[in-house]
């Protein structure tokens, strides 16, 4: 089908939806053509003379703000129950390539397209982030979605999504809550979603990038045990866990060519020059990665032209490590610091661990660190966001000289911990104490560095030099010295020519870069990273971690949170690993790394760094608290889903969220197959919260009306005692609450009676106080005012903590006649509230550590505008990562749908809003009975 660069397909991709099925394509009048787009899961490539899942030839993809092609001259074919592979440096067209043939290029992302693109019939795309594929609250309304989407009926789709979340390895009831899941957790309900659809293609776009090592190890081991008549697409960063279950790897070259295609053994054996090269992280079955970068840290050099971000890259060098053969940098003379082969034997056999009773290994003698200058010291700390504390009851020191990594699962109070120990966030009880030396400028943080994970957090100025400048501007320090300091830097980290480009328009490499030169122009005793290697392809990551090596010989102090255990054993000179809301382990590497056992007790287990590889019985037990059979239970962390038991013995004991529906684990979906039995949480949702929200808002507004209507103090007195007594007997809203609730309410209504009294209309003066003079006129107009005031508000506070924002949106969807677009793009939106609340607290500690937390009314505002555009860039992405989900399984915002759970109205309703009603005519009776 002929087609101009902004045609959109509606061939093959997401399937079909209920308003407009997938059509065999025809040509269009009118249109330049531009290149051509099969039928769904048309061939024309495959040797065999069978049609595979998806295929494309001479396909070429250029972006519409782009100069370059994203894709040239690709031609591949994927047959169905393939598992593939998609390799090659960051800007390859890796993400490119995988959407085309998954269907959302054309149909939902606009492009120029140009040779032949047959996208599968029906794909399924798995991204990076779950939280940017959510829409809904609870687990099964998620994976009810798609399914509504598609007009499946009603009837079907319990078992559907039954069947889904077995197949995903979820053994989840109904109605719980997504945010209560972890993050393994979360991208498996994505996969569930997906699953639930049944697509001939599932694309997987790093699908665990953002998951700790547990959490990777077992979304790998759920997608290695789908049925192999699902064809698989998957672009994946980090190689190990995945090269064992593909057939074939897909390697694409800068620019966006097809560089290789084969088995893997054959493509790796074949260009593995190419891919160390490129940036792309090998498997440890190569050997190890950290261990010559750390041996041979100079500085940083220019790499091999690789058509990458120029990142500067150390040549290959052989091991030169020494002591235990882990490169670990040597702390810096007169630091204080003993380097391993000079501490004393009984220390560093030990360290200091903290592990649950029961649990296998004893706590040793605490481990002491060298004697340098203690830095921060943390005296009986706690931690904590809100009322959820993360970690608690930690003592330690810092001292001047230490390499300092900090391990733990997602949740486990990393970053919590580097914010606390930077003076970014108070502890909750306890101490910590700072040193002179970092408590100087505009407060704890003046003089301390600190790399976010997001490196674009920290962005506050037009361009590269200015970033980098703005410390040394804020310090005070002469322009010809700070501009001397700083080109020297933009030439260390590679920026040089970039200096005048603006941060946002650099690549993720780059940025990380900048992130950290811009630490770097004032002497800082200390620098504190947030995981900086995460989303850095190998150049970068190693480039980096060169610097940071030199910067800890000259005598920076490093305290950095990683999930790279063989990074961690390379570098560190102390390990801290958190876990279960406690300090888990304090001490040197060797004892922890080199020790299957204390890794499985402090859940690490499933992170065994290259050459340490553990046995199948020494996985992450802790890992959403499920137990593992030959490993000791740990209890979850506080931020973890909740607790399931060990399995029985005989059972497949491993995997998180193994599925009880047998020990095989996930085994896909199958039409006609036997479904497991779907299971619901108990609803204790109080009766008034059971009531229809659209029924209910009626019953609500009228009784509002009657409440404005009314001009007498008794009756609304009466008509406000409705609501509040209704909260407390069948709203579950407790007296404390309802005294929150209304206070704001009860300050504005008492001072309407005030001012009221005092300036009303009569000549009855009733009341003086001071030179105010009440009259009975005026208190009676403010008093009416007041409770009128006090009745809606009380209608409105039991309206909102009784009513589930997802039930309003999906009754007025069903009843109300409101557009599904707007619904579901509402829901989708309000899910991240509470994530843009996060957002903009990591952004304020950003900017109090580039010296610009703004103090007076005029730095408030100008630091309102510089969060304004961090935040502005965040919503953009999400929004465009929410569309692009939403529209890849199937929603397009139609009216033609069907609902998973369809509200209906019955004699709840009819009694609510007759109880209403009925007390509403009672008290205007009896008012004018009063009268």
């Amino acid at each position: 089908m002929p087609w101009d660069d902004t045609a959109r397909s509606t061939a093959g991709g997401v399937g079909p939806s209920c308003a407009t099925a997938a059509v065999e394509p025809s040509s269009s009048a009118g249109r330049q053509p531009a290149g051509r787009v099969g039928g769904e899961g048309a061939a024309g490539v495959d040797p065999a003379g069978v049609a595979p899942a998806a295929s494309c030839r001479g396909l070429s993809v250029r972006y519409p703000d782009r100069r370059e092609p994203a894709l040239r001259d690709v031609t591949l074919a994927i047959p169905a129950g393939q598992r593939v592979l998609l390799l090659g440096p960051s800007g390859s067209g890796k993400s490119t390539l995988a959407l085309a043939l998954g269907g959302l290029i054309l149909s939902v992302i606009e492009a120029r397209v140009t040779g032949e693109l047959h996208p599968a019939r029906r794909a399924g795309v798995l991204f990076q982030d779950p939280e940017a594929q959510f829409c809904m609250f609870t687990v099964d309304e998620e994976v009810a979605f798609g399914l509504e989407n598609r007009c499946v009926p009603p009837a079907e789709m319990p078992a559907r999504v039954a069947q889904a979340l077995a197949a995903a390895g979820l053994d989840l009831p109904f109605g719980h809550p997504i945010q209560a899941l972890s993050g393994g957790q979360k991208q498996r309900l994505a996969l569930a979603a997906v699953l639930v659809l049944e697509p001939d293609l599932l694309v997987l776009d790093e699908p665990t990038a953002q998951l700790d090592p547990a959490g990777r190890a077992l979304v790998l081991e759920t997608l290695q045990r789908l049925p192999r008549r699902h064809t698989v697409l998957v672009i994946e960063h980090n190689l190990d866990g995945v090269v064992d279950w593909v057939d074939r790897v897909v390697l694409l070259a800068p620019g966006g060519r097809l560089l290789a295609d084969g088995e893997p053994a054959v493509v790796f054996r074949r260009h593995r020059a190419e891919i160390e090269a490129y940036g792309i992280w090998r498997p440890r079955s190569w050997g190890p990665f950290w261990r010559p970068v750390v041996a041979g840290a100079t500085g940083w050099r220019e790499a091999p032209p690789a058509g990458g971000d120029g990142a500067r890259v150390p040549p290959p060098s052989a091991d030169r490590s020494t002591a235990r053969g882990t490169g670990t940098a040597a702390p810096p003379a007169g630091s204080g610091v003993r380097r391993p082969e000079e501490r004393p034997r009984a220390a560093a056999d030990q360290g200091t661990e903290t592990v649950a009773e029961g649990e296998a290994g004893a706590a040793g003698a605490a481990w002491v660190p060298g004697r340098g200058a203690s830095l921060v010291r943390f005296e009986a700390a706690a931690a904590a966001h809100g009322r959820r504390v993360v970690w608690q009851d930690v003592s330690l020191t810092i001292a001047a000289g230490e390499w300092v990594v900090v391990l733990g699962a997602n949740g486990a109070g990393k970053s919590t911990f580097l914010q606390v120990a930077a003076g970014l966030h108070p502890p909750a009880r306890g101490r910590v104490v700072h040193a002179p030396e970092l408590t100087g400028g505009r407060g704890e943080a003046a003089r301390v560095g600190f790399v976010f994970q997001n490196p674009e957090h920290q962005f506050v100025t037009e361009s590269v030099y200015e970033e980098v400048a703005l410390a040394g501007r804020l310090a005070g320090l002469p322009e010809a010295e700070l501009r001397n300091r700083v080109e020297a830097l933009l030439a260390r980290f590679g920026l040089a020519d970039l200096a005048r480009a603006h941060p946002y328009t650099l690549s993720q490499g780059q940025k990380r870069r900048l992130s950290v030169a811009s630490m770097l122009v004032v002497p800082r005793p200390v620098l504190f990273l947030d995981e900086p290697t995460f989303g850095q392809d190998a150049r970068t990551a190693a480039a980096l971690v060169e610097e940071l090596v030199r910067l800890h010989r000259q005598g920076t102090t490093l305290v950095m949170a990683t999930h790279d255990l063989e990074l961690a054993g390379a570098v560190a000179t102390r390990l801290l690993v958190f876990g279960n809301g406690r300090l888990l382990y304090d001490g040197p590497p060797e004892p922890l790394l080199d020790d299957p056992a204390r890794l499985a007790a402090v859940g690490l287990g499933a992170a065994a760094p290259q050459g340490r590889a553990l046995p199948a019985s020494a996985a992450n037990p802790a890992a959403d608290g499920i137990a593992v059979a030959g490993a000791p239970p740990l209890r979850p962390a506080p931020s973890e889903g909740p607790a399931r038991p060990a399995a029985p013995a005989g059972a497949d004991g491993g995997a998180e969220g193994r599925s009880a529906v047998g020990s095989a684990g996930p085994q896909g979906i199958a039409r006609g197959s036997p479904a497991p039995a779907p299971t619901r949480r108990e609803d204790r949702t109080p009766w008034v919260g059971r009531v229809h929200p659209v029924w209910k808002l009626g019953a609500h507004l009228v009784l509002a009306g009657v409440v404005l209507a009314t001009d007498d103090p008794a009756t609304l007195a009466a008509l406000l005692a409705v609501p509040v007594v209704l909260g407390l007997l069948g709203g579950g809203i407790g007296v404390r609450q309802w005294l929150v609730a209304m206070a704001p309410f009860a300050v504005v209504a008492a001072t309407r009676v005030w001012t009221l009294g005092a300036f009303g209309e009569g000549q009855r003066v009733v009341a003086q106080v001071l030179w105010y003079r009440f009259t009975a006129e005026g208190l009676h107009h403010g008093l009416v005012v007041g409770l009128r005031l006090l009745g809606v508000g009380a209608l409105g506070v039991l309206y909102v903590r009784t009513t589930g924002l997802a039930d309003l949106v999906l009754g007025l969807v069903q009843q109300g006649g409101l557009s599904p677009r707007w619904a579901y793009g509402l829901l989708a939106a309000l899910r991240f509230v509470p994530l843009f609340q996060d957002e903009l607290a990591r952004v304020r500690k950003a900017y109090r550590v580039r010296g610009l937390a703004g103090r007076g009314l005029r730095g408030r505002l100008e630091a309102a505008y510089r969060y304004s555009l961090a935040l502005l860039v965040h919503a953009v992405r999400a929004a465009e990562a929410v569309a692009v989900a939403l529209q890849a399984r199937g929603f397009d915002g139609s009216r033609r749908r069907t609902f998973y759970r369809r509200l209906t109205a019955g004699w709840r309703e009819a009694g609510y809003a007759g109880l209403l009603l009925g007390l509403a005519a009672v008290a205007l009776l009896a008012s004018a009975r009063l009268r």
